[in-house]
């Protein structure tokens, strides 16, 4: 069964544990049907939280991050 954006929404709230990803795991996670789904990145740094750096939501445990740092 492919994923939906649904889906996804759903296990961020559901378990936010399993979205801890470094950059690539994020990508990975983001892409819906072969197309990245941009509301699904914001999900995670608002529903997976993994700290704030500089006021700004930080989205992965490593590499580029929204936070505008390289963790």
């Amino acid at each position: 069964m492919p994923r939906t954006v649904e889906d996804v929404l759903k296990d961020i709230e559901e378990h936010p544990e399993r979205h801890r990803h470094d950059f690539n795991e994020l990508t990975a996670c983001c892409i819906i049907e072969g197309a990245f789904v941009m509301y699904l990145m914001e999900a995670h740094s608002k529903g997976a939280p993994l700290g704030r750096n500089g006021g700004v939501a930080c989205d992965v445990v490593s590499g580029p991050c929204a936070c505008g740092a390289w963790h």
